[in-house]
């Protein structure tokens, strides 16, 4: 089936980035912080960027509530309709899930999905998104801060299609978030109505 694929698979990408990538258009009410421990340990207290930056992080849901996993089976299912194919026909997983930000106001966002034939799982084919940009924080408080983040690189990778395909995504380039509420409880983090987890 991926065989008749060719460069469709590059312009198919918009219906997946629009329901994971674009949600920091999202919603005018700042949720609740998340309250509790803060991250911090023995005595003295992190600032919310020491807790930002160690490790990476992985969506757990984007600012509608909708799961990660749904969303990339939501994906297969739109890709399969616009083949002629029935919805369910294809399996989206996410092979990658990895949000990174460094001391230096740097953030690289790694997302991929998977998209297989239940039938036939051993020849999927796999688009990775590589997001970069800078990020900006203002009232540290420690559990909470306000940041504003905009992705300036952004690139989509397609696997499994023939010859591997690699290509700009200008559609995702701008501001992802602008003074947007984000806090930290231990291994939580949250932006907006966004939650993450530490991998």
């Amino acid at each position: 089936m991926f065989k008749r694929l060719g460069r469709f698979a590059v312009l198919a990408v918009c219906l997946f980035a629009i329901a994971i990538v674009m949600v920091g258009c999202g919603g005018d009410d700042d949720p609740p912080p998340i309250t509790g421990g803060g991250g911090g340990g023995g005595g003295q207290v992190k600032t919310f960027k020491q807790q930002l930056t160690e490790g990476s992080w992985r969506m757990v849901t984007n600012v509608d509530g909708e799961t990660i996993n749904g969303l990339a089976q939501e994906f297969a299912d739109g890709f399969a309709i616009g083949l002629g194919f029935p919805a369910g026909s294809l399996k989206g997983t996410m092979s990658q899930n990895s949000l990174r930000f460094n001391d230096a106001g740097k953030a690289t966002w790694i997302l991929g999905i998977k998209v297989s034939e239940p039938g036939n799982p051993e020849e999927p084919f796999e688009m990775i998104f590589t997001l970069k940009g800078p990020y900006f924080l203002s009232e540290d408080s420690g559990s909470s801060a306000l940041m504003t983040f905009s992705l300036t690189e952004s690139s989509i990778q397609v696997k499994g299609v023939g010859e591997e395909v690699e290509a700009p995504v200008d559609e995702l380039l701008g501001d992802f978030f602008t003074d947007e509420r984000a806090s930290i409880n231990g291994d939580q983090l949250r932006i907006g109505q966004m939650l993450l987890e530490r991998n």
